[in-house]
């Protein structure tokens, strides 16, 4: 049996969230959010918890890279 991490809402809030950090950084362009986020729908709450703590590391590297080129 899976374990449920997330309560629905906060699931939906998981994928907004994701999808949200990814197109920040430019891992998801315009035409692609939509797609990524069915894809999301049906991971399980451990895989979509391991993909909201990547893309928060996508945009942090990408945040990161964009404050030291801004001040060089």
């Amino acid at each position: 049996m899976e374990q449920m991490i997330f309560p629905p809402t906060i699931r939906d809030v998981a994928i907004v969230t994701t999808c949200s950090n990814l197109a920040w950084c430019g891992v998801l362009g315009p035409g692609e959010v939509a797609g990524y986020m069915q894809r999301l729908c049906r991971l399980s709450d451990i895989k979509l918890a391991l993909t909201l703590i990547e893309s928060r590391v996508q945009l942090d590297d990408y945040l990161t890279c964009l404050a030291y080129h801004g001040r060089n």
